[in-house]
């Protein structure tokens, strides 16, 4: 069984939806909250969806949505 951890990001309000519909897609454990103008979220991930969610971000913040 691969080991698993949380890892936590900031993201904008548009980026939180979409970050949140890529992790419900993947069923990849989350919780998140508002940080000011920001969403924290908090991820239980194993090595190889970390990888998933990191692509994904980059190309989040790639785009500037």
């Amino acid at each position: 069984m691969a080991k698993r951890e949380w890892l936590n990001t900031n993201v904008t309000r548009r980026q939180a939806e979409l970050l949140g519909n890529f992790l419900y897609e993947n069923d990849i454990e989350f919780e998140e909250s508002e940080y000011y103008d920001r969403v924290h979220f908090e991820v239980n991930v194993d090595e190889y969806e970390l990888d998933a969610v990191n692509s994904f971000l980059d190309e989040l913040t790639e785009n500037w949505i």
